[in-house]
């Protein structure tokens, strides 16, 4: 029963074999002031387990010793204000009710990342096949589903590859899209050529209901690092993305204009209200473009990875990221929410009991504080009066009492 040293590796192998609560039963049978990293491993096992009043108390004892690790001391302070955000959120959830978008959506595989169009008529997403190995022959695959006129999901065939192909980010119009491929998927699109980095960012266009074949971006987008989970903002003139130093290094958000020659500028990361040290992921610009959702592990949170959202002040700066809380954020991943362009509806992927699979995609009414700028859009084409052919054209959006221009854009 005193075998300490006993008790807590028996509490890491179960960590290795993911069964958690065991973990946790061995760890409370190996505390002892001589042993005081116990107190923490057990606290950060009962925090990723939901059970955050008893992560609480053995972090605070934990804390209460002299002569702690600094690093792991500074780990403990983060997983402590963590555990008390946590379990205030719990005790006073939003009046909210995340719903399964069901088997039109959902499946047994995992489905994540989802983009819309404007008018709501597609709504595109990644499906993961769990039970199929991809052209690197490692297990999983990702392909394109999409649904038209909320019809069931069906694959995008013209995109989809035995190679992974996700994240995809559909303009305002639906005919325009931003995604990544990485590893050898980009020889399905290049040729020869494996492109810049682990994984890279890729465009297509919708031309006569088909999709054309993907192009990468290139440089100053892609690098020799890690690119991908592109929003590309609704005046066509900004894209946001997550850049980082290998598949599995942490990532942060950039963002990068398009200049007067039509070519993306320099990629500019965004500051310490987006970034922190640790993984930022999931960017998501509203068409209000004033309003960035994103997922992070670097900030106080409830679980592995919560959903947050950022303001663009008057001086283009973004402001405090703000947690969205419970039930949005549970005490596992969340990540890529997206908002209709009303501003009243979010749709994001949640691990929650009584899925299809072990992600599915969910939908909820946004609350009041939550949501974006309230929107419009404008919905034509251009053409010859005459011989009635399209036209391309350039529209700009006047203010009929300053008469000065707010935006302008680029029809097809």
């Amino acid at each position: 029963p005193n075998f300490i040293e006993a008790y807590a590796l028996l509490g890491v192998i179960f960590i290795e074999t993911n069964n958690n609560q065991k973990a946790i039963d061995n760890f409370k049978k190996a505390l002892s002031p001589y042993y005081v990293n116990n107190y923490y491993q057990l606290a950060e096992l009962q925090f990723h387990s939901g059970q955050y009043t008893d992560a609480k108390i053995n972090l605070e004892k934990y804390l209460s010793f002299p002569r702690i690790n600094p690093s792991i001391k500074e780990e403990a302070e983060f997983l402590l204000k963590s555990a008390k955000f946590a379990e205030a959120q719990i005790a006073s959830p939003l009046p909210i009710k995340p719903i399964n978008m069901g088997e039109r959506i959902n499946s047994a595989q995992e489905e994540y990342l989802p983009s819309m169009s404007a008018d709501l008529k597609y709504f595109i997403f990644t499906r993961n096949y769990l039970d199929r190995r991809n052209c690197e022959n490692e297990p999983d695959q990702e392909d394109f589903c999409m649904s038209v006129n909320n019809e069931k999901s069906v694959p995008v065939i013209e995109l989809n590859s035995n190679c992974n192909e996700g994240a995809p980010s559909l303009s305002v119009a639906g005919n325009f899209m931003f995604f990544a491929a990485c590893g050898d998927q980009n020889l399905v699109y290049l040729g020869n050529n494996k492109g810049y980095g682990s994984c890279d960012i890729f465009y297509t266009e919708k031309i006569n209901g088909k999709w054309t074949k993907p192009q990468n971006v290139g440089p100053p987008i892609n690098t020799a690092n890690w690119e991908t989970q592109p929003s590309f903002s609704s005046d066509g003139k900004t894209l946001y993305f997550v850049r980082g130093g290998s598949r599995n290094h942490v990532g942060d958000i950039y963002f990068s204009e398009i200049g007067n020659d039509g070519k993306f500028k320099e990629p500019i990361k965004l500051g310490d209200n987006i970034n922190t040290l640790k993984n930022e992921q999931s960017v998501f610009i509203h068409p209000d473009n004033k309003t960035l959702y994103f997922s992070s592990n670097g900030r106080v949170g409830m679980g592995k990875t919560d959903i947050y959202m950022s303001r663009k002040q008057e001086d283009d700066s973004w402001g405090p990221a703000i947690n969205l809380g419970y039930p949005i954020n549970t005490v596992d991943q969340e990540f890529k929410l997206v908002v209709s362009p009303d501003s009243k509806h979010a749709y994001f992927s949640s691990k929650r009991e009584g899925g299809f699979g072990e992600l599915d995609l969910y939908e909820f009414e946004l609350p009041e504080a939550l949501r974006p700028e309230k929107i419009t859009y404008v919905k034509g084409h251009t053409f010859n009066a005459k011989t009635k052919d399209n036209l391309e054209a350039i529209i700009e959006l006047i203010d009929l009492e300053t008469q000065q221009s707010v935006t302008s854009a680029y029809s097809n």
